[in-house]
């Protein structure tokens, strides 16, 4: 005789669906919380912070000593960190869902994970900020810097090329201006190190080059056509 089969493990209960979720829920939450804290105060261990935050769940005044002193190690951020204010109370809903969940009540705990969810989801965003406003002051820089190099070296060139004149010696400031600028060596040399676009009007440079370093007008009145 045939046994008819047993349904009772096919049908699924919308309470254990919301269980499953909530759990779900509570589980990302911490593995992101995790990271957040790996990555931003690597030397907190996690189960040690989460004891020294669960103290304050029934806590509603909490100072920003109370906060700070929940890290047992110092680190290099702002004095009131804002990352380490959300992540504290992200940390407070966190621990709080999970102990609702195991007594059973659903809707604080989803209340509460939802809400521990959105403060970890600011403290990624802050996060991106950061890193951002730190990628594009490096660019910044880095651009100015390249920037300032590429002139240093056309002044180098330039002074280079005045102490190697035309066998009869340099002409008049304007002729000397017009050799350099239309010089193969120079136009050849900024090309090279890609400086086409880093002084607007190359010619007025090397006018401001001759005439009032020093260095460069004592070299040219040396070499001058006699």
């Amino acid at each position: 005789m045939k046994h008819k089969p047993q349904n009772r493990n096919l049908l699924i209960h919308p309470k254990d669906i919301e269980a499953s979720k909530i759990g779900s829920l509570i589980s990302k939450t911490n593995l992101s919380l995790r990271k957040i804290l790996e990555d931003n105060w690597p030397k907190e261990l996690n189960g040690r912070i989460d004891k020294n935050i669960s103290q304050f769940l029934e806590t509603p005044k909490i100072s920003w000593k109370d906060i700070s002193n929940c890290w047992e190690n110092t680190y290099k951020e702002e004095k009131r960190s804002s990352q380490k204010l959300h992540f504290f109370y992200a940390k407070i809903f966190y621990l709080s869902a999970k102990i609702q969940n195991e007594d059973g009540n659903t809707e604080k705990a989803f209340l509460y994970i939802s809400h521990a969810a959105y403060l970890t989801g600011f403290i990624h965003g802050y996060q991106h900020y950061i890193n951002e406003k730190t990628l594009r002051t490096k660019r910044s820089s880095g651009g100015g810097n390249g920037k300032i190099s590429k002139i240093s070296k056309i002044r180098t060139q330039f002074s280079l090329l005045l102490k190697n004149p035309p066998p009869d010696g340099w002409g008049t400031e304007t002729e000397t201006i017009e050799a350099i600028y239309t010089s193969k060596d120079f136009t050849s040399f900024i090309s090279e190190i890609e400086a086409e676009k880093t002084v607007k009007n190359l010619k007025e440079f090397i006018t401001e080059e001759l005439i009032h370093d020093k260095t460069n007008q004592a070299v040219y009145k040396s070499l001058r056509k006699k």
